[in-house]
């Protein structure tokens, strides 16, 4: 079986497993999961979306059932889009399951040390090889660098 017929029978599988394309008001993708907006949530079973190869899992959050797939979700949702006749939407960012920090003076401080730590970071191997070179005039004493350039 060719990859394209794989993900063809997956995005019908799945497509059947949440209540067909009468009960999906609206698909999108992210990186790894299908999301979709379900009108009626009682009809997809997660036991049997689960059960479906190339399911990874299934996880329901803010008003979505989110079914994983993997890296390979854009060629299912592409297939999904074709059978449902869905409109297609761009990817959504992975970050929409996090919930909002609120900011207060310690979360300010906190960025800005993060900002510095980040800054600072690629000078370590700087300072370390400065260092070693300063050790080894230390060591060889000062008479040595005089005698060099002579």
């Amino acid at each position: 079986m060719s990859q394209e017929n794989k993900y063809n029978e997956l995005a019908n599988n799945i497509l059947a497993s949440v209540g067909g394309k009468d009960n999906v008001s609206y698909v999108t993708h992210c990186m790894t999961r299908l999301r979709f907006n379900i009108k009626d949530n009682s009809l997809p079973k997660d036991d049997e979306l689960k059960a479906i190869p190339g399911v990874l899992g299934v996880v329901r959050s803010g008003g979505q059932l989110q079914i994983i797939i993997g890296q390979t979700v854009e060629h299912v949702y592409n297939n999904l889009v074709k059978i449902g006749n869905f409109e297609t939407s761009s990817p959504l960012s992975e970050d929409l399951d996090k919930p909002k920090e609120k900011l207060t003076l310690k979360k300010i401080g906190s960025n800005i040390l993060d900002a510095l730590a980040g800054c600072l970071t690629p000078l370590i191997p700087l300072l370390v090889a400065a260092s070693m070179f300063k050790m080894l005039v230390a060591v060889l004493g000062p008479g040595y660098a005089e005698c060099a350039y002579r």
